[in-house]
């Protein structure tokens, strides 16, 4: 998860995400003092820079009750 970290402080252009289950609370780097490195926080700081592409799959069935209200979280990024 740190490779995904730096990969998105060292982007340039666009971010682009694809996942079949997202959870914005995830902490890429761990372990940190604070929430600088939870997915979320990482993603809002670079969007004031550039776009930011998520793409979500189909929430299989089995993953509707665990899945869909934290992958809903991303709409505020």
């Amino acid at each position: 998860m740190e490779a995904v970290a730096k990969a998105i402080l060292a982007a340039r252009e666009e971010i682009f995400i694809t996942d079949w289950w997202l959870s914005p609370e995830i902490a890429l780097i761990r372990p940190y003092n604070d929430d600088s490195m939870r997915l979320d926080n990482l993603l809002g700081k670079r969007a004031v820079s550039f776009s930011i592409f998520l793409l979500l799959y189909k929430i299989m069935n089995q993953f509707k009750t665990i899945g869909r209200r934290n992958s809903c979280l991303c709409n505020g990024i």
